[in-house]
């Protein structure tokens, strides 16, 4: 035994035979390309061995070189050789320099076993007068103290551990030891107890512990019995090896009066302990399980134990669960309470009821971000309430914007928002309901469109505008919609247009032509202006481009994404075109010229107005109040309209092409709301 810091030489005497002649010449003996130690070589005497840390100290340290003494032998290790990294071991002639030779006696550790289970260290001093010592502590920990004549004591310069708890028999018998913060602590096996309560918790646990119940040994044995297992434990001395792999090991120690304990080594077998076991350690990785012999009714208590705590941990975590729902709700509820009578907070039971407990036979339509019910409250009102997904990741966000902004706004032609619920994850939107559901039930591929003579459709587009005056110009908050569309626009009784689906709405503080920038773009395909869609630019002539694309879209009774086959364009394209050609009543659909006289002129104008709205310039595009006063007549000569945006001839293979290569395009959130009246 060495300390990693000394140096060391050791002599062996090896007989040789008279024939074996010496070699007369500076002839390498032995070498070596390992960095450790040179081994012995037969044809010597006498053979120093020593390690390489040792040479290169001694060749480094010429003061410390010279007060070390040399061996008298004819082999050493040559300063040249070693300073060019050769460690080579050599026959040195009579005279040559002993400076040169750096093989030294030096301090040497050699364990003697005395008796059975007593030994004890010899060594020699590198440095007599350096005093050392070297000491065996109770806790197995060797030390190597070295005399200081600064400090005047004893100083520790080497340590055979650093860990507490590789301490031999740190916790005493059947105790395990855990380190903990870098600390050792002690605790007794499952169904023991400290032997000493009192100095087990003074921190003294040398005394081990003892089973609080004895175990049964007789013909009933294995039912009095059974075995609680331990993990990740380094396993104890002293165990017994058997030539069994599988649950055998076990139902033979509970045969087995002595057995107390054992484990299934992969790789060894079956392990048994008939002692008391000591020197167990619970390692955080690795390790082995160690199967403890217990008592029946130990066992027993072992079991209702894991059971309450299992039981303490579930109802801790139902509080919890409670606790956090209920913050998050009346954290909700502060941050975006509105000030307005008529806004109200719904209990989720009451919405559940009105809901018929949300039944699909209820649903009206199906949103981007939830379904929307009809439901009827105690009063015997009516209301369509939007239920946000929980799954949608942008709900809780859409859910927050929509409260806060429809709450502020008050018009005829935005719908009224009646209040809302919070409810740990469920959040919902309460509406005033509206049994002609949305716009694009009626223009859409439907027979309805014969209820929408020219005068109605005139009404639609009017209100539409109107309630876009209000959003930019006349309410307390300019807001931008950003995702005006048919399907968010709801017709009351009277087939009033009413402006929904706040839950993309931005807060506006610019100018009319000043654009706004984000990085996540949300809206449909179809209805976005080009410098939004491509650029993510937004202002209030983002929402006069999807105005403009709704007019077309009343006017055809055809939807944005409608495609001429013959004519390879889609609505926008295939209206400039026929503006151009001074054939817009083509563009008109053919059920509202047969239910209703009306004017070229006045299709004509509506038509002019859309195609302004939709021009690739946002500068070109004119502000809704413009818009209002040309569709009033209020301004009787229009301008010319430039051409539109996304008017590129598209063939259909190159469309759907685009379609199936998602890595050459952007998806982009969408938010749909379709309600259908019953």
């Amino acid at each position: 035994m060495r300390p990693a810091d000394s140096v060391g030489v050791h002599i062996d005497e090896i007989e040789r035979t008279e024939e074996e002649a010496e070699p007369e010449s500076d002839e390498p003996i032995a070498e070596s390309s390992t960095p450790l130690a040179l081994g012995r070589e037969p044809r010597m005497r006498r053979v120093p061995d020593s390690d390489s840390q040792s040479a290169i100290h001694l060749a480094k340290n010429l003061a410390f070189h010279s007060r070390t003494k040399h061996i008298e032998v004819k082999y050493h290790f040559i300063r040249q050789l070693l300073e060019k990294k050769m460690l080579q071991l050599k026959k040195v002639r009579g005279d040559r320099n002993p400076a040169e030779m750096l093989t030294k006696a030096g301090r040497g550790v050699e364990v003697v076993h005395e008796s059975p289970g007593r030994a004890y260290l010899m060594f020699t001093l590198m440095d007599p007068s350096e005093p050392m010592y070297c000491m065996l502590g109770p806790s197995g920990t060797l030390e190597e103290r070295t005399w200081s004549d600064e400090k005047g004591s004893w100083v520790v310069t080497w340590q055979s551990t650093q860990i507490e708890c590789e301490s031999y028999n740190r916790c005493g018998s059947f105790g395990r030891c855990s380190t903990v913060m870098g600390q050792a602590a002690c605790s007794c096996f499952p169904g023991f107890e400290p032997r000493d309560r009192r100095q087990w918790e003074r921190g003294n646990w040398s005394g081990g512990c003892v089973r609080r119940t004895g175990l049964v040994c007789g013909n009933e044995m294995r039912k009095g019995d059974g075995f609680v297992k331990m993990e990740r434990v380094k396993l104890p001395d002293n165990g017994r090896w058997f030539a069994r792999f599988d649950e055998e090991c076990g139902r033979d120690c509970l045969d087995c009066c002595s057995c107390v304990t054992y484990a299934l080594v992969k790789g060894m077998g079956c392990i048994w302990w008939s002692e008391d076991l000591i020197d167990v350690q619970e390692l955080k990785n690795g390790g082995s399980d160690l199967y403890v012999r217990l008592a029946l009714s130990e066992l027993g208590k072992s079991k209702h134990r894991t059971l309450i705590i299992i039981v303490t941990l579930v109802v801790l975590g139902v509080v919890i669960t409670i606790l956090v729902c209920a913050y998050c709700q009346r954290k909700v509820l502060l941050k975006f309470t509105v000030k307005v009578e008529e806004f109200k907070l719904f209990k989720f039971q009451m919405l559940s009821n009105a809901t018929s407990q949300f039944d699909p036979g209820n649903k009206l339509g199906q949103g981007g971000f939830g379904p929307v019910y009809r439901g009827k409250l105690p009063n015997g009102q009516e209301i369509a309430v939007k239920r946000l997904a929980r799954s949608s990741h942008q709900g809780q966000e859409e859910f927050l914007n929509e409260v806060q902004v429809i709450s502020k706004l008050q018009h005829r032609n935005l719908v009224r928002l009646l209040g809302c619920c919070a409810y740990c994850e469920e959040n919902m939107l309460v509406y005033e309901y509206l049994p002609n559901g949305s716009l694009d039930a009626y223009i859409f591929g439907s027979r309805k469109r014969e209820f929408l003579d020219w005068q109605t459709r005139a009404n639609i587009i009017e209100g539409i505008c109107r309630g876009l005056l209000y959003l930019h110009r006349d309410s307390r908050l300019r807001i931008i919609h950003r995702d005006l569309k048919a399907s968010n626009i709801l017709l009351d009784t009277n087939l009033n247009p009413k402006i929904s689906d706040f839950g993309t709405a931005r807060i506006y503080c610019g100018k009319e032509d000043q654009a706004a920038k984000t990085k996540r773009v949300v809206g449909t395909y179809g209805y976005m202006s080009p410098e939004y869609a491509l650029h993510g630019m937004f202002s209030e002539k983002s929402d006069v481009y999807s105005f403009g694309v709704l007019i077309l879209e009343i006017l055809s009774g055809k939807s944005a994404s409608f495609y001429h086959e013959e004519q390879q364009m889609f609505l926008i394209a295939y209206a400039w075109k026929l503006w151009n050609e001074e054939k817009i009543l083509d563009f008109v659909d053919p059920l509202m010229t047969y239910a209703d006289p009306f004017k070229e002129t006045d299709v004509a104008r509506y038509a002019n107005v859309g195609l302004l709205c939709v021009q690739e310039t946002a500068v070109d595009r004119p502000g809704i109040s413009n818009i209002l006063s040309m569709l009033s007549c209020e301004i009787s000569e229009l301008p010319r309209p430039k051409q539109p945006a996304f008017v590129a001839v598209q063939r259909l293979s190159e469309t759907r092409l685009g379609r199936e290569s998602p890595s050459q395009c952007s998806v982009n959130d969408v938010t749909v709301t379709v309600v259908e009246g019953r």
